[in-house]
């Protein structure tokens, strides 16, 4: 597993926004269809702020795939939280440890989760 993949599983458990920010450049952007384009440090610490608080606790993150070449780093990853159990697909443009850009959907999980509460 990648060092900086590892570090950023170690704060999803912890549920810690502020230290998951920190993996970023002050300028980077996360991407995603389930909420499209957050620029810069602050809104991606408020995205994983609000992921946090939807999710919960998050109990398991586990890399069922991972490709590493130079600073680009794609996983595949299964999480579990209180919502239940859900993949995503996340890529990650790196520079010097940290994330220049990121691009993460849920793949799977998201809706069975959602349709259990309603």
């Amino acid at each position: 597993m990648s060092q900086f993949f590892e570090k950023h599983r170690r704060h999803l458990l912890a549920s810690d926004a502020d230290a998951i920010a920190d993996l970023y450049h002050d300028d980077a952007v996360l991407l995603s269809f389930e909420f499209g384009a957050k620029e810069g440090r602050d809104a991606i610490r408020d995205q994983y702020a609000d992921f946090f608080d939807f999710h919960g606790p998050i109990s398991s993150a586990e890399a069922d795939r991972e490709v590493e070449h130079g600073d680009d780093l794609f996983v595949e990853f299964t999480m579990r939280s209180e919502r239940g159990e859900f993949q995503l697909f996340n890529a990650f443009v790196l520079g010097g440890g940290k994330a220049r850009r990121h691009f993460s959907n849920v793949v799977q999980g998201e809706v069975e989760a959602d349709e259990a509460e309603a």
